[in-house]
């Protein structure tokens, strides 16, 4: 009796692992469906052709490409629908790597808006920076990215605002920015400069 319970929660337990395995499987596979591999140049120009929103990842090898792997596959599972994400392995498909321009880095990333180069991608290696950037490929970089911007505290929320408020004892000074206000744009360098002069003294 005692044997007869314990093989049947073996045999329970193998079949949950089994089935927790396959479903990981699965779901790894589907992100990876989400990201295109391309070595031929007619199928990269079809993409170029057909989608809008492209963003074009030339790695040197596959080993470069695992580096930022998780990070574009996140990004790709994100922008499913309003991007397409694509990987081209330069050690298999060199031609095309060489139409392309491909850096001596271990990997380029290049995007193409309406079949046509658009630009480098300059910005951070995180999901957040490369969702911000297929939102708006055309737009400048965000201020929370810019170099210049460094002494700047960026704050997303209204809650995160209250909570600097009440934590801050030091004296702020507060800017509210769009990135479509010319106004904004104009007044960032001096809004980063005065952060960097009033470092430790007010922020």
């Amino acid at each position: 009796m005692a044997n007869t319970l314990a093989n049947t929660r073996l045999a329970l337990l193998i079949f949950v692992v089994f089935v927790t395995t396959c479903l990981a499987v699965t779901a790894s596979k589907k992100s990876q469906n989400l990201i295109s591999h391309v070595e031929d140049l007619k199928d990269f120009k079809k993409l170029l052709r057909t989608k809008t929103n492209l963003l074009v990842i030339l790695t040197k090898t596959e080993k470069s490409l695992s580096s930022i792997l998780p990070v574009i596959q996140t990004t790709a599972e994100e922008m499913k629908g309003k991007a397409t994400l694509i990987t081209i392995d330069c050690s298999v498909a060199k031609k095309l790597c060489r139409k392309l321009k491909m850096s001596s880095n271990s990997f380029d990333i290049k995007h193409y808006h309406d079949g046509e180069f658009n630009r480098n991608y300059d910005r951070k290696l995180t999901v957040k920076s490369m969702i911000k950037f297929l939102q708006d490929p055309k737009g400048d970089i965000p201020w929370d990215e810019d170099p210049e911007a460094e002494n700047i505290v960026h704050v997303e929320s209204e809650q995160k605002l209250n909570k600097m408020l009440k934590k801050q004892r030091l004296p702020m000074l507060l800017m509210f920015y769009a990135p479509w206000c010319g106004f904004c744009k104009r007044l960032k360098p001096e809004f980063s400069a005065a952060a960097t002069e009033l470092k430790g003294k007010a922020v």
